[in-house]
């Protein structure tokens, strides 16, 4: 099969592709984390799970710090549904020093969760929590698709999933939850 006819199949099963040319500052290093200053929520450097893996296949961006309990419930999932562990995978949240964020607070930490992305490695992305989509420029997509895009020369998948703490409110989307992470199951 030619890879033109292969691209149409995928977009027939509901693939999206996206390629844009998106800004990023390679001064915000994640190393410097610990300096940031951008805005007040320095001051509340909140200790929440931090995973130590700093290369792997899949990356996990949450809009929201997970506390230990919810890290463990995460991993259940992940091992029931995916065969995976917690362990393997790139964990991060897109603040990372407090959950008591605005959503200006998303604009001046997503470049660090950029860096962050392109360092690990990863070809996988899963992005929890719809407000996400924004800082990859992808305000056109919906929970649930998968894209396929280029971030620094790179061809990378996306998928953009549930809120970790949404699921938590509403039990009644966590099947949905579920099924969005099944698709990338070929993947990983």
């Amino acid at each position: 099969m030619d890879k033109k006819t292969y691209l149409n199949y995928l977009k027939l099963f509901g693939f999206s592709f996206y390629n844009d040319d998106l800004y990023i500052d390679k001064s915000f290093k994640i190393n410097n984390i610990n300096d940031c200053k951008l805005c007040n929520l320095y001051k509340l450097k909140e200790n929440f799970y931090k995973n130590q893996t700093k290369k792997a296949k899949i990356f996990i961006l949450s809009d929201y710090n997970l506390n230990e309990d919810f890290a463990k419930e995460l991993d259940l999932i992940l091992k029931s549904n995916l065969n995976l562990n917690i362990k393997n995978i790139y964990f991060s949240s897109i603040v990372k020093c407090s959950n008591n964020y605005k959503k200006d607070n998303l604009a001046k930490c997503h470049q660090y969760s950029l860096n962050e992305i392109i360092e690990s490695e990863a070809s996988i992305i899963i992005l929890l929590g719809e407000n996400l989509k924004n800082i990859l420029q992808l305000e056109n997509f919906n929970i649930g698709d998968i894209i396929f895009y280029t971030l620094n020369g790179k061809k990378i998948k996306i998928l953009i999933n549930y809120s970790f703490y949404f699921i938590k409110k509403n039990p009644s989307y966590e099947i949905d939850f579920i099924n969005n992470l099944k698709k990338l199951k070929e993947e990983v």
